[in-house]
């Protein structure tokens, strides 16, 4: 990711998650087959489109 504001609201959506739900993502990236479609799916749930 080389959009500055992508990567602050990426970090500030995850910072705001829970304990279990950031542990969710966490284990999703780590454990599958192909992490790069979990992270991606991370920054369309945490990046605003109209931004």
């Amino acid at each position: 990711m080389r959009n500055r504001e992508y990567l602050r609201a990426c970090a500030e959506g995850i910072e705001e998650m829970g304990r279990e739900e950031a542990a969710y993502w966490l284990g999703m990236a780590m454990h599958r087959k192909y992490p790069r479609r979990v992270l991606m799916a991370l920054r369309f749930l945490l990046i605003d489109p109209k931004s």
